[in-house]
């Protein structure tokens, strides 16, 4: 069975359907696939299985995940980078650009990220490194630089900007380490949308952020978001302690009212993955 992957940037999905089949946005936005709370960024269509899709998504990635930095502003408990405040070590726009020029297969979608991407010194040159080719370009940040951010959307005005907030003021500013993180965010969100673009709102739902998630939401319903995806922790991942389950989570927000899309996302799918040094390798899952 040959698939066809047809990527709508604005959404951030993949419509999976088999070879031949066209599938509009309006008709997309409609599906079962996408109305659930479930995140999924690849929706099966016409038949076709989560396994069919990560089977071909092993051999033949649709999504080029890149840690531009290792460095970040921010202390989040559960980074999945890892990320330090010191040695700082950057992935050159030169190396980024050599990497997407000789895949063997064509990507539909770049993720910038880190560490945080905006402590990159030339994060506008990175995105031009992307630009060029014919793909979404997702810009997943905390928010905290929105000067750095502006710089970017002033250069290049495809980026679908990702932006995280993990619950209210107090909430997320506890929770990222960083007093003033919270409102910094908000002011990036009003940067681009003075431009227009698509803006997400990425949350973690553990024991601390969970019970203030519908709060978080109900605030987002009064900014230009499409938006709010909450993650969940991986039994994997290195904040075990603060699991929480995605019936939980699903609880807790299946009575809130806003315009915005909200989504549960609890399972990764294969993706490229780009580390600082220039190392390339698919990836299952981010380990949160």
């Amino acid at each position: 069975m040959t698939l066809q992957f047809t990527y709508f940037p604005s959404l951030d999905r993949f419509a999976v359907s088999k070879n031949g089949h066209s599938v509009e946005n309006r008709w997309f936005m409609q599906c079962d696939g996408y109305t659930s709370l479930e995140y999924l960024r690849y929706v099966p269509l016409d038949g076709i299985t989560l396994c069919d899709i990560n089977e071909h998504l092993l051999k033949c990635p649709q999504e080029l995940c890149c840690e531009i930095t290792n460095t970040c502003n921010a202390h989040c408990h559960v980074c999945i980078a890892d990320a330090p405040n010191r040695s700082p070590i950057h992935l050159s726009s030169g190396i980024l650009a050599n990497v997407i020029e000789h895949l063997v297969n064509p990507i539909l979608r770049i993720t910038i990220t880190g560490g945080e991407p905006t402590a990159h010194p030339d994060l506008t040159g990175i995105v031009a490194s992307c630009a060029g080719t014919e793909v979404g370009i997702v810009l997943s940040t905390n928010g905290c630089e929105p000067r750095a951010v502006k710089r970017v959307l002033d250069s290049d005005r495809k980026v679908l900007l990702s932006v995280s907030l993990h619950g209210p003021k107090d909430v997320h500013d506890i929770f990222v380490g960083c007093l003033g993180s919270y409102d910094r965010a908000i002011e990036t969100i009003r940067v681009a949308s003075e431009r227009s673009l698509a803006i997400h709102v990425l949350s973690m739902a553990t024991r601390e952020t969970l019970p203030t998630l519908p709060e978080l939401s109900q605030a987002l319903s009064e900014l230009p978001i499409s938006e709010h995806r909450i993650n969940l922790v991986k039994p994997s991942g290195r904040n075990l302690a603060g699991m929480v389950t995605y019936e939980e989570v699903l609880e807790s927000i299946l009575n809130v009212c806003v315009s915005h899309k909200i989504s549960i996302k609890r399972r990764d799918q294969p993706f490229l993955f780009l580390n600082c040094l220039g190392h390339l390798e698919v990836r299952h899952e981010r380990a949160y």
